[in-house]
């Protein structure tokens, strides 16, 4: 049987992997193998490091390979190929070393490069061994200096690039809305690209979302050219739109960085006015105010329509899938908007098969929100906005760093103050950041229902209540934990858990005529949508259907919680269906006796059933 080899590679930038590096180590690697009867392991397969500096330690794989060797995975005796002994490590003489000798202890290792092999094995010439040691040592001193000596000659580049930043521009890397003068001093603006993302930040900041920017934009494609040609449609891209508005480079800022890819970091402080202003700081902050209040979740939505504002966090009490909006357009009597269980709806398992009515459901949710005052009404973004954006985004760069040299050598000192001063710069933004809210809290308003309508349902301007529409989603379902429609009711019954654990309740009658909400403070408050007020002797009296729709809720849980005989519990059922159908009747036609009549007599007789057992659950 052949002796196990392993294989391992490394190469230190990802741009060695547009090259021929890893083929060709490992090319060499399964020829030598063949040449001298070893077999190339493939159940644990080649070790390697794509993109990995071996002189930042960055080896995650070797590392894997020791601890392979260690468990006994690796078989002792076999051999390591590597191209040279500078792919294994380019660290500090001594750490270099003493990984080397380590990887002795378990297998031997070979160098395709210049063809060495280096053993712990006693019965090779010590002579020999020796040299080759003191050869090992030579080659990895060698590696650590070319790579010290390059990494110095990188700084003291990016330095010398820094002093002389406001003679010179760097003349590699520019944005595109820019051209750089023939002799490296100036930038001069391309005009297209400066009024298409000034019209960008301007349609932002006035509630456009980035579909309606885009369609905007490719609406006049001739007026807002691409930035570049590399779109192969030669339209306006989401990821260009978003990179816009979060750029920057357009307040003049520019940050060095080091590294690519996902190693890419930042390189000293920020230089200010580097580049041209072509945004304002105020109009800069106030677009990324206006992008956090545009959350929208996963979903469709039609140009200008927004149509279910409960997407996103309302669910099926039974299966726990999202409910539908369903249009199935109007009839001469209503409107057929409905929601309903996304799994029912498609043949799923779910029982849940009832389309509750979407517009009504909608107008309660309202009266919910503006009850409670969960929503408060938009206000004009002002200084105190702008504060609190700009505090949050030096919060958000302070804690970065500061989460950056925790992952380095606590025992420098150096680190340790950096630390210090960083951790109290962030409690202070913290602090202000907390300030400012308070005072932007006391100065809410509260909608009322009629406003609150009005901006989402009755707003004449399609593109205006689109808005309106898309804002409102986004803000409740940030206070919403959850929210279910039950389905074993004779009513509409939706509840919620809010964020901070307070759970409330939508109710709406058989005939989606009446219903209510529940309140903070443990109150609640009715809502008629449809019908005249009940009056009678002059008092307002729509309070009794609110009171028997709240005793209907209360009696449906309170059976389910006690044991009945069969027959009983039937009698109770068919009562409390009856109380909804007769309610639902009352509610529209208060002017007549007999539903009213009829569900006083039925109430009485089903609260001394449950009475009666009770009493029979209490013996």
């Amino acid at each position: 049987m052949n002796q196990k080899a392993y294989s391992y590679i490394r190469y230190s930038s990802p741009q060695q992997a547009k090259g021929d590096s890893f083929r060709r180590q490992f090319a060499q690697t399964q020829k030598f193998c063949e040449e001298n009867g070893y077999e190339l392991d493939t159940d644990l397969n080649v070790y390697k490091e794509l993109g990995k500096s071996a002189f930042k330690g960055e080896q995650e794989n070797l590392k894997r390979f020791i601890e392979d060797c260690e468990s006994g995975k690796v078989e002792k005796g076999s051999l390591l190929i590597v191209e040279n002994l500078d792919r294994l490590s380019r660290a500090t003489i001594n750490k270099a070393m003493r990984q080397f000798l380590h990887l002795l202890d378990f297998v031997n290792i070979y160098t395709l490069q210049d063809k060495k092999y280096y053993s712990s094995n006693n019965e090779i010439d010590n002579d020999s061994q020796v040299l080759d040691i003191i050869t090992s040592l030579l080659i990895m001193s060698r590696a650590h200096e070319e790579s010290a000596t390059k990494r110095k000659r990188l700084s003291d580049t990016w330095e010398e690039k820094r002093q002389k930043i406001k003679d010179k521009k760097f003349a590699t890397s520019y944005p595109h809305w820019l051209i750089l003068s023939d002799d490296w001093e100036s930038f001069t603006l391309k005009e297209d690209a400066v009024r298409a993302i000034k019209k960008i930040y301007d349609l932002c900041i006035n509630g456009k979302g980035y579909n309606q920017i885009l369609r905007f934009l490719n609406d006049k494609i001739d007026q807002y050219p691409t930035p570049s040609n590399r779109s192969k449609s030669g339209l306006w891209v989401r990821s260009t739109v978003q990179l816009l508005l979060s750029d920057r480079r357009l307040i003049g800022e520019m940050q060095m960085y080091t590294g690519a890819y996902k190693e890419r970091k930042p390189y000293g402080k920020v230089i200010i006015d580097y580049y041209p202003v072509i945004i304002d700081k105020k109009t800069f902050l106030k677009a990324q105010s206006a992008m956090q209040s545009r959350n929208i979740g996963k979903g469709k939505t039609g140009k200008y329509r927004f149509s279910n504002i409960f997407r996103g966090f309302l669910l099926c009490s039974i299966c726990g899938n999202s409910m539908e909006y369903v249009d199935k357009g109007n009839t001469k009597k209503r409107s057929q908007k409905y929601l309903t269980c996304t799994s029912a709806k498609r043949g799923g398992e779910c029982s849940h098969s009832r389309h509750y009515r979407y517009e009504e459901l909608e107008l309660l949710l309202l009266h919910l929100v503006t009850e409670n005052g969960f929503i408060p009404k938009p206000a004009e973004p002002s200084n105190l906005h702008l504060q609190l954006q700009n505090l949050k985004e030096k919060q958000a760069i302070a804690s970065k760093k500061l989460n950056a040299l925790l992952e380095q050598d606590f025992t420098a000192p150096a680190i340790m103050r950096k630390v210090e001063e960083l951790n109290n710069e962030v409690s202070h933004y913290d602090s202000e950041v907390k300030a400012i809210d308070k005072k932007l809290n006391s100065q809410v308003i509260d909608y009322k229902y009629d406003q609150l309508v009005y901006d989402l349902i009755t707003e004449p301007n399609e593109e205006i209540k689109f808005n309106n529409r898309v804002n409102f989603n986004s803000n409740f379902s940030s206070k919403v934990k959850n929210a279910y429609v039950q389905n074993d009711l004779n009513c509409l019954l939706v509840e919620f858990v809010m964020d901070n654990d307070e759970k409330h309740r939508i109710i709406l009658d058989q005939k989606y005529n009446f219903g209510g909400c529940s309140l903070s403070d443990g109150d609640s408050v009715y809502k008629r949508l449809n019908g005249e007020p009940f009056i009678y002797h002059g008092t307002l009296r729509d309070g009794y259907f609110w009171q028997n729709l709240e005793r209907y809720i209360s009696w449906h849980f309170e059976i389910k919680e006690k044991t009945f005989e069969t027959e009983q519990k039937n009698e109770i059922e068919v009562n409390l269906k009856q109380v909804m159908s007769k309610l639902s009747q009352f509610i529209m036609k208060w002017d007549r006796s007999e539903p009213f009549l009829d569900m006083f007599d039925i109430i009485m007789k089903t609260g001394q059933l449950i009475k009666q057992s009770e009493v029979k659950n209490n013996i």
